[in-house]
This record gives C-alpha cells, structure tokens and sequence, in this order.
C-alpha cells in the first residue's frame, strides 16, 4: 500500500494494521501511531513488543496463548477479543479472524486484568447482507457484555467487521442503532471492512460510527 494511498484516507479514527510493515508506511505518512489498532492475531512476541514500543496500546487475540503473549512483550496494553458469532446464516467471512466463542471471549476478558493488561473490547464478523444476522450477532455480544459486568467489566469498545462489495456496503447508522439498542450499554463502535473486502487505499483504515441516544 504505497504512502500516498495512506495519506489521501487519513482520518481522525483508528487505523488497523495486520504487520510492522503496515506500521511503518502510517508512521511515514504521519499517523499518530497511538490511534493504531494491531488487529492481527499472527504476530510474534517480538512485533508485539516493538509495536508498543512505537505507541500502539490495542492488541487483538482470541486465545489464552496470545493473551499471555501480548502480557510478556507489552504489559499494561489494551486487548479485544475476536469472537466467533457462528450460527448465523453469514458463514466465513473472508479476511476477517473467525474468532473465540463467546465462552472463551469471556474467560479471556476475565483473566486480562489478571495478566496485567486491560480488558478493552470485543470484535465480530459479519458477511450476510440480512439485517437479521447483523441483529443476531451483535446480541450475542451483548450476552458476553452483561456476563462480564458481573465481574465488574465494562468494555470500552466493539468493532463489527463487514464484509463489503459492489452488492453489500456498510449497514446505515439507523440499521446499527436498532441493533446496538439491543446491548445492555453502549461501548465505542468501530465499523470496519473485513481484510480483502475494499481496495488497498482502504486497506488499513477503520470506518468509526458514533451511535447516539
């Protein structure tokens, strides 16, 4: 993704990345690198550590392995967790990390803070152009979200990730405002295009969508 791609979809909102590479070309186009999310799960303890290093502070995982991982290279970083909403006519989401069941979102969100790091957000998936799979999906976020306010967790942020084409593009604000209503708070929302799903200027970039009252 050359720089000038990356300087012509700058924008004040988070900018995902999948390798150091990818860190490297929004530092030479001027990012602020604390607005970066790693969003890969691929990533070594080394990546992890030079990354934090840099500024970045959101990590994604979707296993115990990795959580432990992101606590020795960066300890006090933040981490969401990509969970797996199977069951909904969607399927395979290409370009998107089919994620943790929620069971395991939540034993992880749990155990973040044992770790030393902050239990931050959840991530999902979405590839279905029904409505109805984008309601299903982010309700059973919302189950992982009330079972963790037991333990006193609030997350601050949930990223929707949707596959997007020449048939399907990002679902309208009132469409997600029905389905957010749905969750027992409402955390930071970030709508993002699944990995292979848009052009390579949009490549790393994240679409930030403000649901209000």
């Amino acid at each position: 993704m050359p720089t000038e791609l990356v300087k012509a979809t700058r924008t004040a909102v988070p900018f995902s990345i999948h390798s150091l590479d990818e860190l490297d070309l929004l530092a030479e186009a001027g990012v602020d690198l604390h607005e970066v999310i790693f969003r890969s799960i691929d990533k070594s303890v080394e990546e992890i550590r030079e990354a934090a290093l840099r500024g970045v502070w959101q990590f994604a995982c979707d296993s115990e392995w990795q959580l432990l991982k992101i606590a020795a290279a960066a300890p006090g970083v933040a981490v969401y967790v990509a969970v797996d909403v199977g069951g909904t006519r969607s399927g395979f989401c290409a370009g998107a990390a089919s994620g943790a069941s929620a069971d395991s979102a939540l034993r992880l969100m749990v155990l973040a803070p044992e770790c030393g790091l902050r239990p931050y957000g959840l991530s999902i998936a979405i590839c279905s152009s029904d409505p109805s799979d984008e309601l299903l999906a982010i309700e059973r976020v919302g189950l992982v979200m009330r079972r963790l306010e037991q333990f006193g967790i609030r997350l601050q942020m949930l990223t929707v990730q949707f596959r997007v084409n020449a048939r399907r593009e990002l679902p309208t604000l009132s469409t997600l405002d029905a389905a957010v209503r749905r969750l027992p708070y409402r955390p930071g929302l970030l709508i993002a295009p699944a990995r292979h799903s848009l052009a390579d200027a949009h490549l790393a970039t994240s679409h930030h969508v403000s649901v209000v009252t």
